[in-house]
């Protein structure tokens, strides 16, 4: 059985807007016109891109009271002043920062080991 050749996602520099959301123009948006994706269908996408993921809520990387806290509790609904950190090791690249029910989330991923 052969592979079937893909176009994995790869690395763009993120163009945030005003408010600092971004999602790279490669990345998933679920099936249908869905809100969410179904189950195993983003996970789906991970494994036919030969990637694994890591997401970090700005609430996990800021203080509370910090410039980045207070344009966002203070409902601007902005994370303009929020700059994600990559997970730890090597090789991730940011693929979205956007709004969850807990708060801004930046969506990191990397390729497997073994992956070109």
């Amino acid at each position: 059985m052969s592979e079937t050749n893909i176009e994995r996602i790869q690395p763009v520099k993120p163009q945030r807007d005003a408010c600092g959301w971004w999602t790279h123009p490669d990345f998933p948006e679920p099936a249908d016109g869905n809100e969410y994706p179904l189950p195993g269908e983003f996970e789906a996408w991970l494994e036919a891109n030969g990637v694994e993921c890591s997401a970090r809520l700005m609430d996990e990387e800021v203080e509370p009271g910090s410039p980045e806290s207070l344009a966002w509790e203070n409902l601007d609904c902005d994370c303009a002043a929020w700059s994600p950190q990559s997970p730890e090791g090597e090789g991730w690249f940011l693929v979205s920062i956007h709004d969850t029910e807990d708060g801004p989330c930046a969506v990191w991923l990397r390729r497997k080991d073994g992956d070109a």
